[in-house]
């Protein structure tokens, strides 16, 4: 994981927020040679049931496609 992330989720106390910027971490920082939009979708759904917040499971694959961040 980037630094900067490390950092943040050290001291991250909201879990949105720090889904957020794990799923961030793997889309940009390409932790794995392959699957990394995969793995940012199970982090955040599985941080999502954790926290009993209801979901599509379907639209979460396509927001990290989407993300602005991942297309740069």
């Amino acid at each position: 994981m980037q630094a900067a992330a490390a950092k943040e989720m050290a001291r991250c106390r909201d879990w949105l927020v720090c889904s957020a910027i794990f799923a961030r971490a793997i889309l940009t920082g390409h932790v794995f040679e392959d699957g990394n939009k995969r793995t940012a979708a199970a982090v955040i759904m599985l941080l999502m049931e954790m926290n009993d917040v209801s979901y599509k499971p379907e639209a979460i694959p396509r927001i990290i496609v989407n993300s602005k961040e991942y297309q740069k």
